[in-house]
Parts: structure tokens; sequence; C-alpha cells
């Protein structure tokens, strides 16, 4: 992935912490909304698009497709390039995004992406194999003096190889939640604690963001059924169509009166 394509996933894990808004919390006397990270246990997952940046220096690096794939079947050699992970790298080393988040041991299982359609384990052999799909987590047991230990433990972390039907295989993690620490006694709800130097920042547009969204995804979506409509169930000819009707209303603009 090239430097601008990281830039921009580290973009977009910043904009759903700062858009993504809650109530403010009810032990809060601020109107402030609250962020995912306002919360006693925080989970984030998905396809998030990071993959393996070997460097030149790496030893791997000289490898072909076909031996860096077949290195990656093996426990240890995965474990060997955990390091070019730039989720990895991102996160662990230079804090820019996933602050506070813990995860379990990705490189224990094989890459999650990209495989051929229909094949169990044959990767495609035009892009270089990534853990692109993560499950993360932290809780307010969690220490931000120990970012990578977490109080959660993770009891299974691996992917689905049966599952053929998309080139990327889904994840799957049990984790076991350590106990409460809260008494009766206690008279607000507990949440993370943060390292010092990340505090999540609602944005103040957000609500006009949202807004704005929702009215330009109603105005696509009834542009696209009016289009699908004059095309007979098909957009592409709904576009030939609303053309042509477009230029015969100017042809018959332009023609002017016919007189007998």
């Amino acid at each position: 992935m090239a430097c601008g394509w990281i830039e921009q996933r580290i973009h977009d894990y910043h904009y759903i912490v700062n858009t993504l808004l809650f109530p403010p919390l009810p032990s809060s006397d601020s109107e402030v909304p609250s962020t995912i990270y306002d919360t006693s246990h925080l989970f984030f997952f998905g396809d998030l698009n990071f993959r393996l940046a070997i460097p030149p220096s790496h030893p791997l690096a000289v490898l072909s497709h076909e031996e860096l794939t077949r290195k990656l079947v093996t426990e240890a050699d995965r474990e060997a390039l955990k390091d070019c992970d730039e989720l990895h790298i991102e996160r662990d080393e230079r804090g820019s995004c996933f602050v506070g988040l813990r995860e379990g041991e990705f490189w224990k299982f094989k890459c999650s992406y990209k495989y051929r359609l229909g094949e169990v384990d044959t990767f495609d052999r035009k892009r270089t194999p990534a853990w692109t799909d993560r499950i993360m987590y932290t809780a307010y047991t969690d220490s931000p003096d120990r970012p990578r230990e977490s109080t959660i433990q993770n009891m299974l972390y691996t992917t689905i190889p049966s599952y053929t039907t998309s080139d990327h295989k889904p994840i799957v993690s049990l984790l076991l939640l350590p106990p409460s620490t809260s008494t009766p006694e206690t008279t607000q709800p507990p949440t993370l604690r943060l390292p010092p130097h990340f505090t999540p920042s609602p944005d103040p547009y957000a609500t006009l963001k949202r807004y704005t969204g929702r009215i330009l995804g109603l105005i696509l979506g009834y542009l696209w059924c009016l289009l699908t409509l004059v095309g007979a169930g098909s957009t592409v000819f709904g576009i030939g169509n609303f053309i042509l009707g477009l230029g015969a209303w100017g042809w018959w603009r332009t023609r002017g009166p016919v007189l007998p």
C-alpha cells in the first residue's frame, strides 16, 4: 500500500472517532457529546485494509510472490513478518491510530487477504497477502502505562478458511472479560484510561456533516430510482434514455415551430 493510502486509513480512523458521537455521559456536567472512547469497554473490528510493508533491507524482501506466500504458511515465518504489518507499526510504534486498543497475536493465523475465490488456502498471485481484517479491544481496567497488555483475555483469534465466497477470510475472536471492579456504592460508571497525549475531541460540525450526508444520500437514491425506472430496471439504460430524451427535447426547442 502506498504511503498516501496509509494516511487515508489513519484519517478514516480519526474521522470515526471524532464524528461517531453519542449523548454526554450521565455523570458528566458538560453538554459536549461523548465519543467511542467514553465507555468502559471498546471493541473495534473490521476490514481495516492495512497491508504488509516489507522494507528493502528485510531478508524476505528479495523473495518472489510465490516464495513469500510459502513463507507465510508457518507461524515462525509469519512472526518474523509481524513488524512489517502497517497496522502494528502505526498503532504500536508510531501511535498514530487505534490509540489504547490491544490485539491478540494476529501472526498466529494465516493472512486473511487476498485469496482466490472458491479456494480454501490459495492466495491471489496479484496481491501480497496481508492481515487486513482485525479485531481490537480495551477495557477500563487496562493501564495506559502498559499499552500492549490487556486484562481482556484473548481465548481464540483466527480465520475461517472454509469461507470461500470472498477474497477475504472472516476472522473470529473469543474474548474473556475481566470481572467488574464496580461496587454498589459506585456512583459513576468506569471509563477507559487513555494515554495523556491522546484526548478524543468531538467534531463540532459532526451533526451538520451527518445531516448533509443523509440529504445527499436521499437525493442520489431518488435519482438512482428514477433512472432505474426510466431504464426499465437497468440504470445504464436509464442513463441512456435520459440522455436521448434530453437530446430530443433540446432538438425540439431549437427547431422552432413548423409552419403549414
